[in-house]
């Protein structure tokens, strides 16, 4: 089903189709012209924009979550990273939310990343869970305790997300493949 609050074209096409019924309306009963009539299917066109604006939905929180973790990663910085951790976080690497923190705090500075470019990111959301499959390239600076074997990386994550509160956290992280070599 099409969602008005994902999409604004839905209701903006449907203000199309109503301005055209007004035009034939006014043009039909010249006599029954109303300036408020013109109003209508443009208010439609901008609540169909304001919608879009002001509504945010399940998908573009967790595009949110994604933006602040790889802004954390990028700048090193665990405290701006913390937020988005469920504190049930757990994976079969790091057992609790503290030991991620403290591991990915002491990976990111030696890493010193350069930038992180998302390169595909399908997200699914059920009721309040939801998964993300994600490949992304990581651009390391030369002075990385990493460059002498490699300054661009390729790897592929799946993280799964909880709702708490209306805002979605990172429950569970796994790294699936590190430059396109399967990780066990």
């Amino acid at each position: 089903m099409y969602d008005i609050y994902e999409n604004p074209w839905l209701l903006f096409s449907a203000s199309i189709f109503v301005l055209v019924i007004v035009v034939m309306y006014r043009r039909i009963f010249p006599e029954k012209c109303r300036f408020w009539q013109l109003i209508i299917p443009f208010a439609l066109m901008a609540s169909a924009f304001g919608i879009d604006h002001f509504v945010r939905t399940n998908h573009e929180k967790i595009g949110l979550v994604i933006k602040q973790g790889v802004r954390s990663a990028v700048d090193a910085d665990m405290d701006l990273l913390a937020p988005i951790i469920s504190p049930d976080y757990s994976d079969d690497r790091y057992i609790s939310k503290p030991n991620l923190l403290n591991s990915l705090g002491k990976l990111t500075t030696k890493a010193n990343i350069k930038r992180i470019k998302v390169r595909q990111n399908l997200i699914t959301i059920a009721d309040a869970k939801a998964s993300s499959k994600m490949r992304i390239t990581v651009f390391m600076q030369p002075e990385s305790d990493y460059a002498p074997s490699n300054t661009l990386m390729f790897i592929k994550l799946e993280l799964e997300f909880e709702k708490i509160d209306d805002n979605w956290l990172v429950l569970e992280m796994q790294v699936i493949s590190l430059n396109d070599d399967p990780l066990n």
